[in-house]
């Protein structure tokens, strides 16, 4: 039971053609010495085929415990377990159908159960399994070291394969449920609500050591898809990498995209967060990124499609690349529709078009996903 979960969970995620995901172009590896001085201080680190084997094995092992932990705590395995199915549609994959995620809406899983667990395994490994245990060691403390390089004053690192990061990770974790309890106010309006938890997405992200490093990659869906997908390359093709954090602001994120050579369309990254500000300085912001695009980065990355995030400053002073990604439809669209034709016309051959969120979104927190929904549903009533 606990293989045909990992295999509807990896189906949620988007089919990547394999030529994209081998391809240097889109790795950090090849992407961070075209950009390094308009980015954030990034170091990688050396990681082979068998510490991801041990990353997918103690990810099983978890899982597999927490499942017959359940089993055992189960009153009557005889009465069928209620639970709320949700469909919702998460973009279009690179056949150009829609994909679509699947979500369960049990019980969420203790955080507390979950690290127990991985420190059974972790002293069972040690005493049945020491190749396994060495393994996890080394990983370790190569994470530790380059958190602990890259780390200023305490302020924390951020990591992430050489493909994608984790963030799917800070959805789960009790650091978002407490900065979400913090910061949140009945009073509040949507947009705000959804500026909290964007806030607090990038603040669970921020690692001062390596087991909060690993317990973000090993609850990831997408970093255990990528490390899935490595395995059906003839050289394993990824590497990990530790970022220094820095503490951007979330709702000044945005996503540029470059077809054959040309900066075609920009948009807002978070499509259901709405900021005043940005769109009265809307036309500045939308030149402030194609300007920098054209002069500082033109000439010095070397490929022809792509995605590339900024991350701009709220006073609109200064702008860095937070990172380069797959061509749409692989990547998000966000503002722009991939199955309009008018839109799509605009992602592959301009004119350059910059959208952001206009209004106020109604019904943005129904795409926020479990658990982080309820924690919030808990904290905000809005007919009060």
């Amino acid at each position: 039971e606990e293989e045909e979960e990992e295999e509807e969970e990896e189906s949620l995620q988007p089919v990547i053609p394999q030529s994209l995901f081998t391809s240097p172009y889109y790795k950090l590896d090849t992407w961070i010495e075209q950009v390094r001085e308009f980015t954030f201080p990034t170091t990688t680190i050396v990681f082979t085929e068998s510490h991801a084997l041990v990353l997918k094995k103690l990810r099983q092992e978890i899982r597999s415990g927490l499942f017959h932990k359940r089993k055992v705590l189960s009153r009557d395995r005889s009465i069928p377990m209620e639970l709320k199915l949700k469909i919702s549609e998460v973009g279009v994959g690179s056949n150009g159908e829609k994909r679509r995620s699947f979500e369960l809406e049990e019980a969420e899983e203790s955080d507390k159960e979950f690290r127990e667990i991985w420190e059974t395994i972790l002293k069972r490994w040690e005493q049945e399994q020491p190749t396994s245990y060495y393994q996890y060691l080394d990983l370790k403390g190569r994470i530790e070291s380059h958190i602990q390089e890259c780390t200023v004053e305490g302020e924390g690192a951020f990591i992430r394969l050489s493909t994608r990061s984790p963030k799917d990770s800070a959805l789960k974790s009790t650091k978002l449920k407490r900065f979400l309890e913090n910061n949140i106010r009945e009073d509040m309006s949507e947009s705000s609500v959804m500026e909290v938890l964007n806030r607090g997405i990038l603040l669970a992200l921020c690692v001062t050591s390596s087991q909060e490093a690993i317990w973000l990659l090993l609850n990831s869906e997408r970093v255990m898809h990528d490390l899935r997908q490595a395995e059906l390359a003839q050289d394993f093709p990824l590497t990990l990498a530790v970022r220094q954090f820095v503490n951007i602001a979330p709702e000044y994120e945005f996503r540029a995209f470059v077809m054959n050579g040309n900066l075609t369309a920009c948009s807002a990254y978070h499509k259901n967060c709405y900021v005043p500000d940005i769109v009265k300085n809307k036309r500045k912001i939308g030149a402030t990124i194609s300007s920098f695009w054209y002069k500082s980065l033109k000439s010095k990355i070397n490929c022809p499609n792509y995605t590339i995030d900024f991350a701009l400053s709220p006073n609109l002073s200064s702008l860095c690349v937070i990172e380069i990604n797959y061509p749409p439809p692989i990547a998000d669209t966000l503002l722009f529709n991939w199955d309009d034709e008018e839109d799509k016309e605009t992602l592959q051959e301009g004119p350059y078009d910059f959208k952001v969120v206009e209004e106020a979104i109604h019904g943005a927190l129904d795409s926020v996903p479990q658990p982080a929904r309820s924690w919030i549903e808990k904290l905000w009533n809005p007919q009060q």
